[in-house]
């Protein structure tokens, strides 16, 4: 009798145990009223793109800065859709729309390099853009 007991406690806290890890492991935030955050990598040019402004939602909500050995900085944001971009002096951005989810639901955003053709004037220019 007692090792049934046993079993069964042991079992829900297994089961307890791998659903917390599975809510984390999805985006989920174990504080409440946590904000989610929006986080750009600019680990391709990280000289180049040091000091850049970051504008959410056309407003300015700081400056790529690393973040220990990770060329990574964290923007918090309210829950919802949300236009991201980079302010550059040498290349135009391409703004991003995301969505942050409930529960403080991250978005991670890779600075990345693109080229545009204009067929018109049949140049190409470099952009900076994201991929998600």
């Amino acid at each position: 009798m007692y090792l049934n007991a046993f079993r069964i406690r042991m079992g829900l806290i297994i089961a307890g145990v791998l659903t917390m890890g599975i809510y984390v492991l999805a985006g989920g935030s174990l504080t409440p009223g946590a904000k989610p955050v929006i986080q750009i990598e600019f680990g391709i040019e990280p000289d180049e793109f040091i000091g850049s402004t970051v504008l959410i939602d056309g407003e300015a909500a700081g400056e790529l800065k690393p973040f220990g050995r990770s060329w990574r900085t964290g923007f918090r944001v309210e829950e919802g859709k949300h236009t991201v971009e980079v302010v550059h002096p040498r290349y135009r951005c391409i703004p991003t729309r995301v969505t942050s989810g409930y529960g403080g639901r991250n978005v991670l955003l890779v600075l990345d390099f693109h080229s545009e053709y204009d067929s018109e004037t049949q140049t190409s220019e470099t952009v900076i853009g994201f991929q998600m």
